[in-house]
């Protein structure tokens, strides 16, 4: 899996690997406390009677941390690819969990990017369709560049900025860079949905994002967008060989005519209300020939007893009768097989 630090030079691999398991360690210790600050936090905001509008439980208690002087620097130790102990399919609540574990450092930015020599590339990105983006494809991803004011909401007292064509800056241009350079680019998915209500409410029940793996951009253009105004588009394909989401394997099942190793549509041929699909992906064998039925088909040396149960309508009086009644069930079964 590419894995880029971005270190001083000099570094041995032994060094290397005592710094990533520091690195590990620290992590761990700081989203320890990052946990147990936001459920104070969020303890202390259930019981006010009147609710803060817009509590962001991630940032109030990254602010608790920094001011203790426990938070991590963000900048520190840029890496682009692999982070150590994080794995695809990751879930993770807060957007500033992705910040302390160097995953995705901006708070909001959807780009993260950083300086190699005199150009910068880009290391991560955030989609969850808040502009155009395209999420539906398993390997490739249509990616819309930031700015533009296209998402911009004013605050108050604030004056209404109109849309304008997105400028070939920050993110932007790192992307565009890292064309050429053909480095992986982290991406996480977002549920827009669970982070604008976790947004409002503070509170969050969980897989706002989810890490998707390892993309390397492929190419980009420029289109106008959904607001009348200049965009710029990415398409990011997966670098093979990694875990597949649930999700997507959840996706490429519904589209079983496609699914790889397919050999039978169905089983039943048609005898189920939903078809019962046979899939193959060791060799090119397929299913034996047989004849599927619908219905229990009992031996015909098995004598069925109806069942039967007791009388009772609280605790249950009759446990013995019960007993006896399911050894003569078991004694029918076995004495009609012999």
């Amino acid at each position: 899996m590419p894995c880029l630090f971005s270190f001083a030079p000099g570094f041995g691999i032994g060094t290397l690997t005592l710094l990533i398991c520091a690195m590990i360690e620290a992590s761990s210790v700081h989203l320890r406390l990052f946990y147990g600050t936001c459920r104070k936090l969020l303890q202390e905001e259930e019981a006010k009677p009147m609710k803060t509008k817009r509590f962001r439980v991630d940032f109030e208690a990254i602010n608790i941390l920094k001011s203790k002087g426990r938070y991590p620097s963000a900048g520190a130790n840029q890496i682009m690819g692999t982070v150590p102990s994080v794995e695809v399919g990751d879930e993770f609540q807060y957007r500033m969990e992705l910040n302390m574990l160097g995953i995705h450092r901006p708070s909001q930015g959807g780009i993260d990017y950083m300086k190699i020599g005199s150009d910068i590339f880009a290391t991560s990105i955030v989609a969850f369709g808040g502009y155009d983006d395209v999420l539906d494809n398993s390997d490739v991803l249509t990616y819309t560049g930031q700015g533009g004011n296209a998402m911009m909401k004013p605050k108050r007292g604030e004056q209404v900025k109109g849309p304008e064509d997105q400028k070939l800056v920050t993110g932007n241009l790192a992307l565009a860079n890292s064309i050429n350079k053909k480095n992986p680019v982290r991406v996480i998915r977002g549920n827009k949905k669970a982070v604008l209500e976790s947004s409002s409410s503070g509170a969050s029940k969980g897989g706002n994002y989810v890490y998707d793996g390892l993309y390397v951009v492929e190419e980009y253009w420029q289109e106008t967008g959904s607001h009348g105004k200049l965009v710029f588009k990415y398409k990011l394909k997966r670098i093979p060989g990694q875990p597949e989401l649930s999700w997507k394997v959840v996706k490429q099942t519904k589209k079983s005519e496609n699914r790889e190793g397919l050999c039978r549509l169905d089983i039943s041929e048609g005898h189920e209300r939903l078809p019962i699909c046979a899939v193959n992906e060791i060799d090119d064998e397929e299913p034996p020939p047989f004849i599927y039925t619908a219905k229990m088909i009992y031996p015909k040396w098995l004598t069925r007893v109806p069942p039967k149960g007791c009388g009772c309508t609280k605790r249950c009086t009759e446990s013995r009768n019960y007993e006896r009644l399911m050894l003569s069930e078991i004694w029918c079964f076995v004495s009609a097989k012999s």
